[in-house]
């Protein structure tokens, strides 16, 4: 679909808008949080293959059709298991996550986390 190393440039710039947002609300570094995520792929095997590797890091897919008759989309979303996040560590996983999207054939559109409240953990596996 897209170039690799322009979409990477752009999630990472997205991250840093991301990470802005997150310390403004009070998220801490290392705090372990499940990290959602969603790429668009054009052709249904592919989209199934990418949620198939991703299976395979256990995190958990979904594979959704979007577009029109004639100009079919897949939506490949899903959440990873609860992990330590920070910047480097947030900015690595992207890095990972638009290269596994660029092998299948799928645009990575970027990823989101909720900031646990206080005294709050992330939800049980």
């Amino acid at each position: 679909m897209g170039d690799a190393s322009g979409a990477l440039q752009r999630q990472l710039e997205s991250n840093a808008r991301m990470w802005q947002a997150l310390a403004r609300n009070g998220f801490v570094p290392g705090t372990e949080v499940e990290v959602d995520f969603f790429s668009y792929v054009k052709h249904r095997d592919r989209a199934r293959a990418l949620a198939d590797a991703l299976g395979q890091r256990a995190y958990s897919v979904a594979v959704h059709k979007r577009g029109t008759l004639f100009h079919p989309l897949w939506l490949v979303s899903g959440s990873t298991r609860p992990m330590p996040v920070t910047r480097e560590s947030l900015d690595q996983w992207t890095a990972s996550m638009v290269s596994l999207a660029h092998e299948h054939g799928a645009d990575f559109d970027g990823c989101g986390l909720e900031i646990p409240k206080a005294g709050e953990s992330p939800a049980p596996e």
